[in-house]
């Protein structure tokens, strides 16, 4: 599957990306994870996150984080059925991923998870730390080839007063934690 996706970041890291490229993934350390030390995590884990078609929505985000901002679009290749877990409208990896929390053992990895990644009302960072375990536990147990791309449907604020609980999403997020899904010549600033 090839998919045009938009990344919105301070200029000056728009810049090198647009002069060299993506050069290397993030990626989560299971230990810091497991000890809640894991930086750079998200709401679908550690990785280089971009919007699916969606220039306007890396433009909000962009200028809502940054002070310098700027936004590419890119093309990125990968295998639908193999490389994603896909929690946007995969109904496998929805029930998948659903059910596997639903086991009586894995009760305290979500509380201690809960504390461990608190950031505010939309637990963001906790949402990210189970996915990050869910994806390292089914990698190591060869349920799951390794992962190079998460996809869920998100909500980004129009502005700061629009955040609301009931929002729908608006919007396709990705999460790319293997660069090597990114063809570096179709970088373009948008």
């Amino acid at each position: 599957m090839i998919e045009e996706v938009y990344h919105g970041s301070e200029d000056e890291i728009i810049n090198n990306f647009e002069k060299n490229g993506f050069q290397k993934s993030i990626r989560a350390d299971f230990n810091d994870l497991m000890q809640g030390r894991q930086r750079n995590i998200g709401s679908l884990g550690v990785g280089t996150y971009a919007f699916l078609e969606s220039g306007k929505l890396a433009t909000r985000f962009s200028k809502k984080q940054c002070r310098n901002p700027a936004v590419i679009s890119f093309k990125i290749k990968y295998d639908a059925d193999n490389d994603c877990l896909n929690l946007l409208d995969n109904s496998r990896d929805m029930y998948v991923y659903g059910e596997y929390w639903e086991s009586e053992k894995l009760k305290s990895i979500i509380k201690n998870f809960k504390s461990m990644y608190k950031d505010g009302r939309f637990l963001k960072r906790f949402q990210g730390a189970l996915i990050e375990y869910f994806i390292h536990e089914m990698v190591r147990t060869k349920k799951m080839d390794p992962v190079k791309v998460v996809k869920m449907g998100t909500y980004t604020p129009k502005d700061n007063n629009a955040v609301l609980f009931s929002s729908p999403n608006n919007g396709v997020e990705i999460c790319i934690r293997d660069i090597d899904i990114v063809d570096n010549t179709t970088i373009t600033r948008v």
